[in-house]
């Protein structure tokens, strides 16, 4: 493919309101009939307030010329694009954060295919607040200090998925995109070539599917886009990550093409799906700014599952592969050494692991939670008197009790409870004792030969239904929690819902046609080929 440098000097328009903006506030009654015509116009409601604020914007735009980059590419529509309010806790920038410029935008001092300082908004002239931002934010803290990030955005309010098909078969489909290109492919490809210059492609975010709800075609069509940027770039099968729609239970519109999203696993070499589960919504379409912080964060987390980002090996020989939760330099003070069970910085009991139940943890409590430091599932905090347990990669948000939030008081344990070692006499149990230091990184292995055991009887990985009573029809959620062990990591996920049909990735949702009772297998494999499979019961009347 020929590349094409420089943009012709299209730049978006400002979005317009009035009648435009009338079209997204239609009555419930005809909510099916304009919702496609909605998201196609690209048109979210407060489209009015697009323009506010970008006299600040303008002026904190920096260029850049960024060296050995860990590369990005963001595609999709309005919800890649973001749609949230920029916040002040916004425009804190990273000097390792960079972003390309996909259009020519005067009003940001932006020039097409000129590297910035990544600020929101990432996508476009008058974008706003995504998914990319904490995206970044969260995955600068696990690279090393020589590299740094680049950010590749490619997203289109309201573009159908055909635009970004390679053969432009809808052509420009009227999408504000630079006019040298004759369809979104192109010029994605275009911007993805131009960034190998100074980095290496490492990963695909993609958010798209509001426009083409229910389509059944659509997860064959990412398919093949995603095939095509592979052997085009030459990145082999970087991880490619989807993210869902905002769901029905929070007044999305397009919450039932998320049954599309979670069979994209089925059909892309190294696909996962990134979970919309508890994310609030501005409209019928598009997610909150908090939203969009969350679900980066749970992009980059996903990402992080996928992705050796240290540079090194992950064979849990120190550094930070211990999971050093505490977020400082990854000295692996209180890392699994991984060829004796031991943590450097936690008794661990006698090496027969035959001291079942006795206080192992080095503290007498877990570490107090610290808004600079970075946590992963399973990590344990102590806040407000009460032991939290993180759900998901977290940094900076504070332990407080919500559904669906990233932090989950433990109502079996006091704050004054020792990290203690609950192995039993055959040193199978895991030590979740904390270092000497005060963090939280514990080691994870058994107590002889550094085992991944623990109370989880040797699971790679564990579910958690969101019930095990349930109606037919219900739809019941599983998210899955690694148990591998410091010195592991997991390479496959793979559900059976006992109804002959199955499931990918860290997250499920199914709902049972028939009662009865099903049991549900998870089948976790990890990097040394070592598979386990754990199992719940489903009742369904």
């Amino acid at each position: 493919m020929t590349r094409r440098t420089n943009d012709t000097g299209e730049v978006d328009e400002k979005p317009s309101s009035g009648a435009e903006q009338q079209g997204s506030n239609d009555s419930t009654g005809s909510r099916d009939t304009s919702r496609r015509d909605f998201l196609k116009a690209g048109a979210a409601v407060g489209a009015g307030t697009f323009a506010v604020g970008l006299g600040q914007q303008a002026t904190a735009t920096t260029a850049t010329n960024p060296s050995n980059l860990d590369l990005y590419l963001l595609f999709g529509q309005s919800n890649m694009e973001g749609q949230g309010p920029i916040e002040a806790q916004d425009r804190e920038t990273h000097p390792r954060i960079h972003v390309l410029a996909d259009k020519t935008c005067p009003n940001l001092e932006r020039e097409y295919g000129e590297w910035y300082l990544a600020e929101p908004p990432l996508n476009r002239c008058y974008g706003k607040l995504g998914p990319g931002d904490y995206f970044a934010k969260s995955m600068i803290e696990e690279l090393p200090d020589d590299r740094a990030i680049g950010l590749v955005p490619a997203a289109v309010s309201g573009a159908d998925i055909a635009l970004f098909e390679k053969e432009a078969p809808i052509g420009r489909n009227d999408r504000d995109i630079p006019s040298q290109f004759d369809g979104g492919y192109e010029w994605m490809v275009d911007l993805a070539e131009t960034a190998q210059q100074v980095g290496t492609l490492k990963g695909i975010l993609f958010h798209q599917g509001e426009t083409n709800t229910n389509d059944q075609q659509w997860a064959d069509q990412v398919q093949g886009i995603v095939e095509d940027l592979r052997a085009d770039l030459g990145i082999g099968n970087v991880p490619f990550l989807a993210g869902e729609m905002l769901y029905d239970s929070a007044g999305g519109c397009c919450g039932s093409h998320n049954t599309e999203v979670n069979e994209l696993p089925d059909v892309i070499d190294n696909a996962h799906v990134v979970s919309a589960e508890g994310l609030s919504g501005q409209d019928y379409a598009h997610f909150t700014s908090e939203a969009y912080r969350e679900l980066g964060r749970r992009y980059a987390a996903e990402m992080l599952e996928h992705l050796d980002v240290s540079g090194g090996t992950d064979d849990g020989s120190g550094g930070n592969s211990g999971d050093d939760s505490g977020g400082n330099d990854g000295d692996g003070s209180g890392s699994d050494t991984g060829d004796s069970g031991d943590d450097s910085g936690s008794d661990t009991g006698d090496d027969s692991g035959d001291d079942a139940g006795s206080d192992s943890g080095g503290s007498s409590e877990y570490p107090t939670w610290d808004s600079t430091a970075v946590y992963r599932t399973g990590d344990r905090v102590v806040h407000d008197g009460r032991v939290w347990e993180a759900q998901w990669y977290t940094l900076d948000q504070e332990p407080h009790e919500e559904d669906y939030y990233v932090w989950q008081p433990v109502e079996d344990e006091s704050a004054g409870d020792s990290g203690g070692d609950t192995g039993t006499d055959d040193g199978s149990g895991s030590d979740s004792g904390n270092s000497t230091n005060g963090e939280s990184g514990g080691d994870s292995g058994g107590d002889t030969g550094g085992e991944s055991g623990g109370d989880t009887g040797n699971l790679n990985a564990e579910m958690d239904p969101s019930t095990t009573a349930a109606s037919v029809g219900e739809r019941v959620t599983f998210r899955v929690t690694d148990t591998s062990g410091s010195s592991n990591w997991l390479t496959s996920l793979a559900f059976d819902f006992g109804d002959g049909t199955t499931a990918t990735g860290w997250w499920a949702a199914h709902s049972f046609d028939s009662p009865g009772t099903y049991t549900v297998t998870l089948t976790a494999t990890d990097n040394g080929g070592a598979s386990t499979t754990h199992e719940v019961t489903i009742t369904v009347s």
